[in-house]
């Protein structure tokens, strides 16, 4: 069962639903920062894997942890994070869909381009969203996220068919926020963001990102979409059925 989350304004609901993203501060306790860090560190030290990536944009990525990790899968059973994404997708049911961890190692100052996250999954509807949460200290110099707001209104444009953002910025408004450990950002499926290179010299840029699916998600075939996201013999516009795969989290 899922610790309840610090009381979410519904301001801050209706600031979610107004720019397709949040920053909420201090959800997360100390103890989740700290046993958190130590997982990731455990599986960056393990060395790639199936399900790891070594991309130019980071020094460290990794996917699906919950499955086969249980400090991982702890965290989506345990901590505010199934609560705060309940809260502000106004679902009453919430499902984990999966987990990614993202490190940045100082100087690496490749950036993460402008792209939305639902264009890639196999689901349709309003109700997903992300919690990224920070383990470090983070700036906008060390790779925080800055998104597009009002972007997840942009869902009828083709997949990555984006305006050009960065060459005409002062027509966009732009979030982003400093971080600390134990604050999250939240947004939607459909809102666009990126993030500069990590340009500092001595300050890492650790998060975990988990997904979350709510009441009006349906599943969408989408041969492209990660074999781990997929549901065989599932047509466009079924119900995905409960399980282990996509498990509901029961909140308290």
């Amino acid at each position: 069962m899922a610790s309840h989350a610090a009381m979410i304004s519904e301001a801050d609901i209706a600031e979610f639903e107004r720019a397709g993203a949040i920053c909420l501060r201090g959800l997360f306790s100390q103890d989740w920062v700290e046993r958190m860090r130590a997982a990731i560190e455990r599986r960056i030290e393990a060395g790639p894997g199936a399900l790891s990536r070594r991309q130019q944009a980071f020094s460290f990525t990794e996917l699906f942890m919950a499955r086969n990790d249980p400090d991982f899968r702890d965290f989506v059973f345990e901590s505010p994070a199934a609560s705060i994404a309940a809260q502000l997708m106004r679902s009453n049911s919430v499902r984990f869909y999966f987990d990614q961890i993202f490190n940045k190692e100082p100087g690496l100052d490749e950036p993460s381009p402008w792209h939305n996250d639902q264009p890639f999954y196999p689901i349709k509807g309003k109700q997903v969203c992300s919690v990224w949460l920070a383990l470090d200290d983070i700036t906008k110099e060390s790779s925080g996220l800055q998104y597009v707001a009002g972007s997840h209104r942009w869902e009828q444009l083709p997949d990555g068919d984006f305006p050009e953002i960065d060459t005409s910025s002062d027509q966009y408004e732009i979030l982003t926020w400093n971080m600390q450990p134990g604050d999250c950002l939240v947004h939607g499926g459909f809102t666009v963001h990126g993030a500069n290179g990590n340009t500092t010299l001595d300050t890492r840029r650790r998060a975990l990102a988990t997904r979350w699916i709510g009441d009006d998600i349906v599943y969408r075939v989408r041969e492209k979409a990660r074999e781990e996201l997929q549901v065989p013999n599932l047509a466009t516009g079924d119900a995905i059925p409960a399980g282990e795969q996509f498990p509901e989290v029961e909140l308290a």
